[in-house]
């Protein structure tokens, strides 16, 4: 657990490491990690990141913006074709190691997964259920197009929770932990749709912040589901093939930073129907 701590620190930004690093790896060295270090440890780099202006020495560098509609589009289809390569290696996908840790690492990733995924989705049910209220009484505006364009965000969420929860794509314990790091950002890109449309309008305003809120934590929970994965990735890396292992792990990045993406623009619709609720009429 501690060299995945030290995996994990790694992944923050530079300056961050230069001014903070000895003393995370101490504190590491002499307390002991767990997962839930682990899951913290995942999102303060995320969190250090999105805030890497305010690190003393870090405001120097050049920031490139990428816009977050332009990641998460992009990252759809790059995660699908990572999904494929990494599904043809039958070999690895099934280089399980022996024992019951794998199949407990498995099933809780497993299951992070399809939280993800279902929070995702439910997220913007009290928006639907508050737009074809609204709806009733008015047959045109925002609502409108927040009802007609749910089914069709449906369908693909539905199939990425059907996969992953009924087993679908693979019957190994390997198989099913990493699927859902490929299937769940998707959803979680889907679903941020309906509240960026949503909070167009202020009547819907606190169905989106709630959306918000628990989109959030659904992007939060399927990046913590990737650490039960990568423990059961390096349990059984010696039996797997180069490009296996360059497929999941360029797969896990791109699933990572729409998750961290998917976080920030969740918080953002948050704040964005937070501050016109909080200016004096």
């Amino acid at each position: 657990m501690r060299k995945l701590g030290g995996a994990v620190i790694g992944l923050y930004p530079r300056t961050w490491r230069e001014r903070y690093g000895e003393e995370v790896r101490d504190l590491l060295s002499t307390r002991p990690v767990r997962l839930r270090t682990l899951a913290d440890l995942s999102f303060g780099a995320v969190d250090a990141w999105s805030h890497r202006g305010l690190i003393p020495g870090g405001g120097r560098s050049m920031k490139i913006r990428i816009p977050a509609a332009a990641l998460l589009g992009a990252g759809a289809p790059a995660l699908l074709t990572l999904w494929g390569q990494a599904a043809r290696d039958l070999p690895s996908l099934n280089a399980t190691a022996a024992g019951r840790v794998p199949h407990v690492l498995a099933s809780i990733s497993s299951t992070a997964f399809v939280a993800g995924i279902f929070m995702a989705v439910l997220a913007v049910a009290p928006l639907l259920v508050h737009a074809a209220a609204r709806t009733m009484r008015s047959r045109d505006g925002v609502p409108v197009v927040v009802l007609t364009m749910a089914p069709f965000l449906a369908l693909p969420v539905g199939f990425s929770l059907f996969a992953e929860a009924g087993d679908g794509l693979a019957r190994d314990p390997l198989g099913n932990a990493i699927a859902g790091g490929f299937l769940a950002p998707l959803a979680l890109a889907l679903a941020l749709v309906l509240p960026a449309i949503a909070r167009l309008d202020p009547v819907l305003a606190l169905s989106t912040r709630s959306a918000g809120t628990v989109q959030a934590l659904a992007a939060g929970m399927t990046a913590f589901a990737w650490l039960p994965s990568i423990a059961l990735m390096i349990l059984g890396s010696p039996s797997m093939s180069p490009r296996f292992l360059i497929a999941v792990a360029a797969g896990a990045l791109c699933s990572l930073a729409m998750c961290a993406t998917a976080m920030k623009v969740s918080l953002r619709h948050r704040e964005a129907v937070m501050a016109p609720a909080a200016a004096p009429a």
